[in-house]
């Protein structure tokens, strides 16, 4: 079975926030079943992948590791523009950020994710209020 469709199902779903019991019953299947779609140990059907690749936005090809861009094309600009950067925190947490050619340290690296993590919130409260 595949592994990394199972990882990328994991990391959608938590992304989304999420139980595994909600997810399922949002797609009409039973949480047991995505269990076993998360751990590898199935695949899901066609249907059923388009189904979640829906809930969770992100691209079937992405859930199935034949693309980078987990992104679908379905989401609002709004929600894209956070969800780009959530996967620029992922990047930089991932150790993959660069800056005049050069990695960047894993303490300017922390920094950095952080002070992005900390505008989100500031813009997320100034919308609330």
């Amino acid at each position: 079975m595949d592994k990394l469709l199972g990882e990328r199902l994991k990391k959608a779903r938590l992304r989304t926030k999420l139980m595994q019991k909600e997810a399922a019953e949002q797609i009409g299947i039973s949480n047991v079943t995505l269990s076993h779609y998360e751990k590898g140990d199935r695949n899901p059907d066609p249907d059923t992948l388009a189904k979640l690749a829906n809930l969770y936005k992100v691209s079937v090809d992405w859930l199935l590791g034949r693309s980078a861009d987990q992104f679908s094309q379905f989401q609002s600009e709004d929600e894209l523009s956070i969800l780009d950067l959530e996967r620029v925190i992922e990047m930089i947490e991932e150790g993959n950020a660069h800056f005049g050619g050069r990695d960047l340290t894993e303490e300017d690296s922390k920094f950095l994710a952080n002070m992005i993590r900390l505008a989100i919130e500031r813009k997320a409260k100034q919308d609330k209020s």
